[in-house]
């Protein structure tokens, strides 16, 4: 049947990259204002920190605090931060780390996490498929994927829904044309698009909850806490 079959509010927290900038109180924050949306899921899809554990687990400990079922990706700059010590640290605050893994939510469809290391470079190696190797087959999926250029292939997979970050929308002009053509060509927002069996599959880039402290300054993007409304199919 393949289609929802209810509905369901998802929060996409991405790209908070605490640390140098970032501090817990501003961690609490989130946790907060994701608390006071009362979703059926969180979803984080990658760069929660830049630090390593020894430094940032003061830091991420309020992500314990969250009332809804949590799931997490790694992103580039877990890996630059010993990404398994953090894997660890987050299982221990009740955080689920999917690494090319799916889970079925609510009897409803499939969430998948896929996870590339340091740097998603082309489809070839095919995580996609192998994070949904085993999912039931009668269940839109749903896809966390740190790189927003992996859609081609999440398409290609039957993926309903990608939920990306990565790109922080590009974070300032001129660098987001750069940002852009090295993602995809996928910088912020909703995407629509075909696969070749001509079957609907959807992009969410987002903008990036926090700042790379690399560049810690917008222009033209925005910070956010995003909710995606999955709505059951009538007919």
């Amino acid at each position: 049947s393949n289609k929802l079959t209810r509905n369901c509010k998802i929060v996409q927290l991405s790209d908070l990259h605490t640390g140098p900038v970032l501090k817990r109180k501003w961690v609490e924050g989130v946790v907060k204002k994701v608390n006071e949306l009362n979703p059926d899921l969180i979803v984080i899809t990658g760069d929660s920190v830049d630090c390593f554990v020894e430094n940032g687990l003061e830091i991420m400990e309020p992500f314990k605090d969250f009332k809804s079922p949590v799931y997490m990706i790694m992103g580039n700059h877990e890996y630059y931060c010993n990404a398994p010590e953090w894997v660890n640290a987050y299982n221990k605050m009740g955080i689920k780390i999917l690494k090319n893994e799916n889970v079925v939510i609510d009897n409803n469809f499939v969430l998948g996490g896929a996870d590339w290391g340091h740097q998603y470079i082309d489809d070839s190696n095919h995580y996609i498929a192998k994070t949904f190797n085993n999912a039931p087959q009668n269940m839109p999926k749903v896809l966390l994927a740190h790189y927003p250029k992996c859609f081609k292939e999440a398409k290609e997979e039957g993926v309903l829904l990608t939920l990306s970050g990565h790109t922080h929308g590009g974070q300032t002009f001129p660098p987001n044309i750069f940002v852009k053509m090295s993602n995809g060509g996928y910088l912020r927002g909703l995407y629509k698009e075909k696969n070749s069996k001509g079957e609907d599959s959807f992009l969410y880039v987002n903008d990036g909850t926090g700042l790379w402290a690399g560049m810690p300054a917008r222009l033209g993007s925005s910070n956010e806490i995003t909710i995606i409304d999955l709505v059951a199919n009538k007919n």
